[in-house]
């Protein structure tokens, strides 16, 4: 695969901390699964919420650092 010089990229410290977010959306995720097991569908709501508006946080962070 080659590198496009025209493409933009992201800072360490913007891919640090998009890392650090994505695996808390991933860790809500899997309390979802956690919550749904120990039929708590409140719990499992709320994590699954925040999950989704973690994830849609992240995508627009690294829309705006991708600029």
């Amino acid at each position: 695969m080659t590198d496009n010089p025209n493409q933009p990229t992201m800072a360490g410290k913007a891919k640090l901390s998009y890392f650090f977010l994505t695996l808390i959306v991933m860790a809500n995720f899997a309390m979802v699964g956690i919550m749904l097991s120990e039929q708590q569908y409140g719990y499992a709501g709320l994590f699954a919420v925040i999950a989704l508006l973690l994830s849609g946080a992240g995508f627009s962070m690294k829309k705006r650092f991708l600029k």
